[in-house]
């Protein structure tokens, strides 16, 4: 059984091929599909690896995205709590998998170490620590936890006993509900507020969208493009994928309404709860923009007015 199950798309074999080599050279055992043992089928094979495998690296790439197959087999091990991603295209991974932060190795080559390849190392060793192995029981089958036996209803209480515990539950059932009505009353509204700054523009977001952003630069272009730089900071109970493509746009620019961003740095980002990103935007024809708008899956859009350029 091989400690490392690679998952990718067939036009990608010779690029996978150099993050096989790579690992089997610091020590790491790897399946990757390249020989089927005689009398077994590919998908029965291919099935048995991915199932023993206590890591699977899924290399995401133009190709891969749309793999069918890499989609199941990063689903299997995501649900088991054994995927690692790998970018080797600077590719936004499909829905569902945006949230777990994928290691960047797109200029991996096999006549070439890649300086990023030790932090990809201890992901997977971190995975392969954390896959404890359950004992087999015969026939192949994993043993699972017996839960705590149900409590079996007393058939010996009288009728008026039975409509007393009834009555007992409706009114706790009606107190709770009582209770999240009066917090859900007191509950302040939460509105933006906008604070002006020396080097930008900041605005407290909503407390419910846990996201603030601050506009740290700006500048215009002699072809009328304007640049922001700004910093979203994520306070919210989950990771945050952010595609600046969708994220963002300029309110007020010319007749188009909201205008996405015709460049942005980096393409996606995906922000751990109390961390920060950086991005880097240009929009075209930006004549008379007068506010920054960010819209998030699940979320009121919210503006942020732009900082006075000379």
């Amino acid at each position: 059984m091989a400690d490392v199950f690679v998952s990718y798309a067939r036009e990608d074999e010779a690029r996978v091929a150099a993050l096989v080599q790579a690992l089997q050279r610091h020590g790491r055992s790897v399946f990757w599909d390249r020989q089927i043992p005689a009398g077994r089928t590919w998908r029965e094979h291919i099935g048995t690896q991915l199932a023993q495998a206590r890591c699977v690296v899924v290399a995401w790439s133009t190709h891969s995205v749309g793999s069918d197959f890499v989609a199941e087999e990063a689903d299997d091990a995501r649900q088991r709590g054994a995927l690692v991603p790998v970018l080797i295209d600077p590719v936004l991974p499909p829905l569902g998998f945006r949230s777990v932060q994928a290691a960047e190795l797109t200029t991996l080559r096999s006549d070439l170490p890649h300086v990023d390849f030790e932090p990809l190392l201890h992901a997977v060793d971190a995975v392969l620590a954390s896959q404890v192995a359950a004992p087999a029981a015969p026939g192949g089958v994993t043993p699972s936890k017996p839960s705590p036996a149900a409590p079996v209803p007393d058939a010996r209480l009288q009728p008026t006993a039975r409509r007393g515990l009834r009555l007992w539950w409706l009114a706790a059932g009606l107190a709770c509900a009582a209770l999240v009505a009066w917090v859900s009353l007191r509950k302040p509204d939460a509105a933006p507020t906008a604070t002006a700054t020396a080097d930008g523009t900041r605005v407290e977001a909503r407390p419910e969208s846990g996201v603030q952003l601050r506009i740290t630069d700006a500048w215009r272009s002699e072809d009328g493009s304007l640049t922001l730089r700004v910093r979203l900071q994520h306070a919210g109970p989950k990771a945050l994928t952010v595609e600046p493509a969708r994220a963002f746009s300029l309110l007020g620019a010319g007749r188009d309404g909201a205008r996405p961003p015709a460049q942005s740095s980096p393409l996606f980002e995906t922000v751990a709860p109390g961390q920060s990103a950086d991005f880097e935007l240009r929009f075209d024809a930006a004549q008379g923009a007068r506010a920054l708008q960010l819209t998030l899956p699940g979320s009121t859009p919210q503006q942020w007015p732009l900082p006075a350029l000379q």
